[in-house]
């Protein structure tokens, strides 16, 4: 991420996992309304 974010860290200020942030960067799942 350019914005100096990391992945975890990302994912804990938003409250999904990890893995669903991987998920929808690569194009494999859709966030969903409430995780926008």
């Amino acid at each position: 991420m350019q914005a100096g974010v990391g992945l975890r860290a990302l994912a804990r200020q938003i409250g999904v996992s990890p893995a669903l942030i991987s998920q929808i960067e690569s194009g494999r799942t859709a966030p969903s309304v409430s995780t926008l």
